[in-house]
């Protein structure tokens, strides 16, 4: 495991975002994969109980699940739009 932050911001963004790229050749759409990441969240916090949970905590932990997805599917439509603008083949 790294323990570097930069490192795996960096891991993280360039994976995602060549991920992205690939999707653009799958017939995948933008609103697509902002769809996915809420379908995502919602079964992440299925699979977390509320149940003994102090007050609060629970959402807590969807604000985080929430931000990380969304970081996600940024760099996967940064990608997506990439090679949809052509960029790649100037």
């Amino acid at each position: 495991m790294r323990s570097d932050p930069n490192e795996a911001d960096d891991i993280i963004r360039n994976t995602v975002f060549d991920l992205g790229r690939k999707h653009f050749n799958y017939g995948a759409t933008t609103s697509l994969m902002e769809r996915v990441g809420v379908i995502f969240l919602a079964h992440f916090m299925q699979a977390i109980p509320k149940d003994g949970m102090e007050p609060g905590k629970h959402e807590l932990i969807r604000d985080a699940f929430s931000a990380f997805l969304g970081v996600v599917v940024y760099w996967l439509q940064s990608g997506f739009r990439y090679i949809q603008s052509g960029a790649n083949n100037k």
